[in-house]
């Protein structure tokens, strides 16, 4: 203002007179001019913001945001009954209702936010994930106008994802209708149906059933009734287990099960919870489960120079399962520095033995090579690398020790993990921090020890090799330390521990440290039964090293034997070529169909896939398809040659948030406190649903610098002025 004044009196003294003299009017003209033109450029360089306010009036801006999640198609009513209404059908009646009046925006969420089209079939969308953190945070990052309000129709059930409170921030109020009455009486839910050990011809066929059991605070307990649950295979009774709930009460329930095994091939397995009087629901009452049966049970050697305490109890480990044969060979020297060479069989007894010939390797499924791995015979590990090339064998690397990959044959080279070859290392010190074990590995061989959580604070181990250089297909199991997470992803810090792969039709593990043993103390303090994950991980890796096909150039399986209802479906596999075609692409052709009664087939799926992976690795996601069983074929046609693939998977009823028939009314209760929301009951949602008329100030901003009237209004003041001066002969 101070330096506006002073140009001012600069402009007025200059033309308090001029010369030559012209008249007053002249000269006031004049300085009216140069006033306007100073008072032009001061809005130029002090830039001034120009704002204008003004009230209005508008409908306001609702987002609707349906659950889609397997537990809405549980009943919802409180009385439960499967002739009741599922949530999700009661949840789009009370929005199609609202939609009569006023049309708005409405989203779905499961695993991830979607635009909905319409209502019908919102059935076939469900998932078994409900990430509601990610759809929040999906919504907040959509263009266009900010929402006044978000409508969340949901039955309460949140099983995946951050905690949506983190997203809190910028949301308008979250205003939620639960669909869905908690259940006044008692409820079972079939939640888990796993194969213990593996079957083979003739024998059994070891069960573990889980049984979630939920009771109402005014049922009390089942008054001495007992569950019985049937079990079918390619839908013929096969057996019976009766299961006592006398004083159960709001926990869950455990029980193995036996039954003789089917000849050998691939079965489905059907168990059903026979509903209970007055039970809530059978919808969570059924599960399905993919047998393998073998022709004879697995047998595996393991080979040793150097045993200690990880051979022991790693051996301990396999021979906990009763259909695999495993048999050891231990090889010693004497003081002369001759072999020493002995096998110990399945049943415990020793025997002076050579190493397997090829015939005898022929008949192994696994192969474990422990110790240090260039003191072995060099014509043994020639026999082992051609097992190996194939296929359908396992084989796992244990080195201790200082290992040289240089000494070991080059019919190895392919199954070992390391990028480089030959490599030279020397084990280290461990540190003491605890290790870990991801679960969610790239060939999903842990998902079931650890069902997608990374296993913590495992004890230390002893050695390990420092900064392996790994091939690319191979996957990290373990490591020392931990898991961290870093600005939202996932970085993994220590050694690695494990590492699995496949290479050709042969699936290789690499065990890479010492010390291993003292992960069988995961729970020693356990109060009733001894903690099984020690075991539990080593069958889970052994059973994948030992799924390898025999000698087949392509390979095509599903990620797992039975999707659960709302699971993606994903088709894995690798196409294998010879030096001269690895660069080529090969397309393949996939069919999916569902088996349908009477043995007829109906086609769900016809893929074109090209695999742009190294190594010919495929991954082919089929999304989401309704429960029943399903067969696929691959085929991939180069020249005269076609390979094929085939094989069979299932999608069952059930879904892991069926189990969960409780809202988690903590975490919504607090995002909708928050956020300034509220809560309803299904019948008042659809009233408060209907968007209402919002009062607004709007205000409209201008910045004259950025206006470009003010420049030709400076241009026009400048070029009058300097017209009437030349017209007077001003200077």
């Amino acid at each position: 203002m101070l330096f506006t004044l002073i140009t001012l009196t600069v402009v007025w003294w200059t033309y308090r007179r001029t010369y030559p003299p012209v008249a007053g009017w002249y000269r006031i003209l004049l300085l009216i001019l140069r006033t306007l033109t100073v008072l032009a450029a001061g809005l130029l360089v002090f830039e001034p913001l120009i704002t204008v306010s003004h009230n209005r009036v508008r409908q306001e801006r609702l987002a609707v945001l349906v659950d889609l999640s397997a537990s809405m198609l549980l009943p919802s009513g409180a009385q439960g009954g499967d002739s009741s209404l599922s949530r999700l059908d009661r949840g789009r009646e009370i929005v199609e209702e609202a939609a009569v009046k006023d049309s708005f925006p409405i989203f779905g969420f499961g695993e991830e936010l979607v635009t909905l089209v319409g209502l019908d079939s919102l059935a076939d969308k469900v998932e078994d994930r409900t990430d509601l953190s990610a759809a929040l945070k999906k919504l907040k990052e959509r263009g266009g106008e900010p929402w006044d309000r978000i409508y969340l129709v949901t039955d309460g059930v949140i099983n995946a994802g951050a905690d949506p409170l983190l997203e809190a921030e910028g949301l308008p109020p979250v205003e939620m209708v639960m669909v869905g009455a908690p259940p006044r009486t008692f409820d079972l839910a079939l939640s888990a149906l796993e194969q213990i050990h593996s079957a083979s011809s003739g024998g059994k066929l070891d069960l573990e059933l889980s049984l979630t059991v939920f009771t109402a605070d005014s049922a009390g307990s089942f008054n001495g009734n007992a569950a019985m649950c049937d079990f079918f295979l390619e839908g013929k009774k096969a057996g019976e287990e009766r299961i006592d709930l006398e004083g159960v009460r709001g926990r869950n329930i455990a029980r193995r099960v036996s039954l003789p095994a089917p000849g050998p091939g691939v079965h489905w397995l059907r168990a059903v919870l026979r509903p209970l009087p007055g039970e809530w629901t059978a919808i969570n009452n059924e599960r399905l489960l993919k047998v393998e049966v073998a022709e004879s049970k697995r047998k595996m050697m393991l080979v040793t120079n150097a045993p200690d305490w990880d051979f022991t109890f790693f051996k301990r480990a396999l021979s906990q399962e009763e259909e695999w044969e495993v048999s050891s060979l231990i090889v010693l020297r004497d003081e002369s520095g001759k072999e020493i060479i002995r096998g110990q069989e399945s049943d415990g007894r020793f025997t002076s033995r050579g190493f397997p010939t090829a015939k005898e390797l022929e008949d192994l499924d696994l192969v474990l090579l422990h110790g240090e791995l260039a003191g072995f015979d060099r014509s043994f590990l020639i026999r082992v690398g051609e097992r190996a090339s194939g296929g359908g064998f396992a084989l796992i690397f244990w080195p201790s020790g200082e290992l040289d990959t240089g000494k070991l044959p080059r019919a190895l080279d392919s199954y070992l993990p390391f990028l480089d070859s030959p490599v030279s290392l020397i084990q280290v010190k461990a540190p003491d921090s605890p290790s870990s074990i991801f679960t969610q590995d790239r060939y999903n061989i842990f998902s079931g020890p650890g069902y997608g959580t990374a296993l913590e604070n495992l004890p230390p181990v002893e050695w390990v090799y420092r900064s392996l250089p790994l091939k690319a297909p191979v996957a990290v199991l373990a490591r020392t330390g931990r898991r961290i997470l870093s600005g939202g992803k996932t970085a993994e810090k220590g050694e690695a521990l494990l590492t699995a792969q496949p290479a050709g039709g042969t699936r290789v593990a690499a065990v890479l440290g010492q010390g291993l043993w003292r992960w069988q103390m995961l729970s020693q303090d356990a109060a009733e039964t001894k903690d099984r994950r020690y075991y539990n991980l080593w069958e889970s890796l052994v059973e994948w090293l030992m799924s390898g096909e025999k000698g087949a150039e392509m390979v095509l399986r599903p990620r797992r034997g039975v999707f659960h209802r709302g699971e993606k479906v994903i088709l894995e596999g690798e196409i294998r070529t010879d030096s001269a075609q690895s660069k080529k692409a090969a397309p393949l052709t996939l069919i999916v169909w569902r088996e349908e009664e009477g043995g007829a087939r109906d086609t769900v799926a016809r893929r074109e896939v090209v695999s742009a992976s190294p190594g010919g690795l495929l991954r082919i996601e089929l999304g989401l398809l309704q429960p029943g069983i399903y067969g696929y074929q691959g085929t991939v046609s180069s020249g005269y040659q076609k390979r094929k693939s085939s094989g069979s998977f299932a999608v069952e009823k059930f879904s892991p948030e069926m189990a969960q028939i409780q809202p988690d009314t903590s975490i919504l209760g607090s995002l909708v406190r928050v956020t300034g929301g509220k809560i309803s009951q299904d019948y008042l949602a659809a009233a408060r649903l209907a968007p209402g008329n919002k009062q607004e100030t709007v205000a409209l901003s201008s910045r004259l610098a950025y206006n470009s009237r003010i420049y030709f209004l400076l241009i026009f003041l400048l070029a009058a002025e300097w017209i009437l001066r030349r017209k007077k002969a001003l200077p």
